[in-house]
């Protein structure tokens, strides 16, 4: 039974993760592609947001994606603790 309970555990966070990971990657296309416009010279300035709102993402939709990134930034002083602390039963088995 504890080897059940410790396989499925494994796999729920297995799976968080990959879908983290997703997550993840979608941002940084989707900075990529923020960055492209912001770097572009051919657009003006004032130009900007309208191009990005109209060609990249609504500004609903990059309000949602700004507080997605609040979620799944670590800490500005990451330092891999809190990933072992949130891991520690799982960790402590070994």
């Amino acid at each position: 039974m504890n080897f059940l309970l410790h396989t499925c555990d494994f796999i729920i966070h297995t799976c968080l993760s990959l879908r983290v990971a997703k997550d993840k990657n979608e941002l940084v296309i989707l900075l990529g592609n923020i960055g492209s416009v912001l770097l572009d010279e051919e657009i003006r300035d004032e130009q900007i947001r309208d191009f990005i709102y109209q060609k990249i993402i609504s500004k609903e939709q990059l309000s949602e994606k700004v507080e997605e990134c609040d979620l799944l930034a670590r800490p500005s002083n990451y330092n891999c603790l809190d990933f072992v602390e949130s891991r520690y039963n799982y960790t402590r088995q070994f």
